[in-house]
């Protein structure tokens, strides 16, 4: 396909109840990549990601969809002729909701749109990459379980040698890591802990205006404005509509907070007119507050996080031992989320920074004082040490991630060029997401980052199963269903063959 007129960031439309627009900047290149965020496997997030590929396809002539995960040509196009339309909906929906295609597969299988999937992973460093997942992946179980128990000791001892408010401010990170909690209530938690912080923190400072720390809006409302708002769609809507409503109200990021906001403040316009409409001023300044926090660098709110948690706990004027047990508990946690591979770009990063992050001898040997050489949660002859040998092992596999990247974004241009493409759309996970902008941006392309809006799930479960589906592709062992067909993958060229013996899916 030839090269279209340039299209700007301003001129994409993304339908809001679609997707969200996380961040954009303008180039002067001519050209312009659309990277979408995906959910790896979750099946709402997946449905939302193909309609929003239908709709640039459809309106914005975007014809080429660029994929992490797979190199050359990972269309499902060629299996149309196969069967009907209805057909290939049915089988789509039901490899799409066991995880074995994605959002972009599916699209490319159950439709008749015209449209390219090319996979931009380098063969040998995504090789690389799984070579360090595969590694790690059968010891995760019994790793993580050990890790768990040494958590479980952890806090059991923090009791003892930790003062209340001290054992709050641990409290309070793990409700934010297990997202129990928000990030607009720890931060509010961390500035409230602090004084003279004018300057020290700038995002986090931005951020607490934003959470209602200065008058853009009345936090102390939004509770009861949303429960109003509800209570007045409930006369309106039909019971699955409300209920498919109240699905969205989640409480454990911004991202999911602005979904439901948008979704509930548009409910309200449709029935602007109705007797008794709640007056939302308030709500709508406090939705457009958290849209604006959600673009912010992620990177350098993340530092700020961990720099004014370590600065609350060291205004409580804490003993050295007190200093060393909260270090190695930030350190256990960091730990579990590397061994589970959980972390998300910015921990790694920080973790990346540091020397020698984990200080496994030290920490046996600290904690073996405290608890009269005995430690009451491992054997003492073990301690930290059965984990060593496993830490360069999920290191190399988020180092070989980041190598990955700079080779998707050099594939990517390179297609672009040889097909003299002026727009594309990418579509990767979060952990690449901020750096494939980074990137395309320094190389003066227009970019959008959208998110799609999704009905949260269980993201633990949702992890698992990642993991779980990744293995299996790559070695291609999963079964499928009672029709005996193989979703394999041929690591040569393609992320999702879907054939039965038959050379058919249907």
């Amino acid at each position: 396909m030839g090269c279209l007129s340039p299209i700007f960031a301003s001129e994409v439309f993304i339908p809001s109840q679609l997707g969200q627009v996380r961040d954009k900047v303008e180039g002067s290149r001519g050209r312009t990549v659309v990277i979408i965020e995906e959910a790896h496997v979750a099946y709402h997030a997946q449905k939302v990601l193909a309609e929003i590929l239908e709709d640039l396809i459809r309106h914005e002539s975007f014809r080429h969809v660029f994929v992490e995960g797979g190199w050359g040509d990972v269309s499902l196009t060629g299996l149309r002729h196969l069967a009907s339309g209805d057909k290939r909906r049915e089988v789509g929906e039901r490899y799409l909701r066991e995880g074995k295609i994605s959002g972009e597969e599916y699209l490319s299988l159950t439709t008749d749109l015209e449209m390219n999937l090319w996979g931009v992973e380098d063969p040998g460093l995504y090789a690389t990459n799984m070579k360090a997942f595969l590694q790690l992946f059968p010891e995760q179980p019994r790793l993580e379980e050990e890790i768990s128990r040494i958590k479980s000791g952890l806090v059991r001892l923090g009791s003892d040698i930790l003062t209340e408010t001290q054992t709050r401010i641990l409290s309070m990170r793990r409700e934010y890591e297990s997202k129990k909690g928000s990030l607009l209530d720890y931060v509010k938690f961390l500035m409230g802990h602090l004084s003279d912080v004018s300057g020290q923190y700038p995002n986090l400072t931005s951020l607490l205006g934003f959470a209602g720390g200065s008058d853009v809006y009345d936090a102390e409302k939004v509770s009861l404005e949303k429960q109003s708002a509800v209570r007045f769609l409930s006369r309106w809507l039909t019971k699955p509509e409300l209920e498919a409503l109240l699905l969205l109200n989640g409480q454990g990021s911004m991202e999911q907070e602005i979904v439901f906001l948008d979704e509930l403040l548009g409910k309200i316009n449709e029935y602007s007119m109705s007797p008794g409409v709640p007056n939302v001023d308030n709500l709508e300044n406090y939705r457009n507050a958290i849209k604006e926090a959600s673009r912010m660098d992620t990177g350098k709110l993340f530092e700020e996080l961990e720099m004014a948690a370590e600065d609350v706990f060291m205004a409580q004027m804490p003993t050295v031992q007190q200093q060393t047990f909260f270090k190695i508990f930030q350190g256990v946690s960091t730990l579990e989320k590397l061994i589970s591979l959980r972390l998300t770009e910015d921990e790694f990063l920080l973790l990346a920074k540091e020397k020698e992050p984990f200080s496994l001898r030290e920490w046996n040997e600290f904690l073996s004082g405290l608890t009269n050489g005995e430690i009451f949660f491992l054997s003492p002859e073990d301690g930290f040490r059965f984990l060593e040998p496993w830490i360069p092992v999920a290191v190399e596999f988020y180092q070989s991630a980041r190598v990955r990247e700079q080779a998707m974004v050099e594939n990517l241009v390179r297609e672009m060029d040889v097909r003299s493409l002026d727009r594309a759309i990418l579509v990767a996970g979060g952990f690449h997401s901020r750096n494939f902008l980074k990137a395309l941006k320094e190389q003066d392309f227009t970019v959008l980052l959208v998110s799609p809006k999704f009905t949260p799930g269980d993201e633990g479960a949702m992890h698992e199963k990642y993991l779980k589906i990744l293995k299996d592709k790559w070695i291609g062992a999963t079964k499928l269903g009672a029709r005996s067909s193989d979703f394999e993958t041929d690591p040569g060229n393609r992320r999702a063959n879907v054939l039965n013996s038959e050379g058919s899916i249907f």
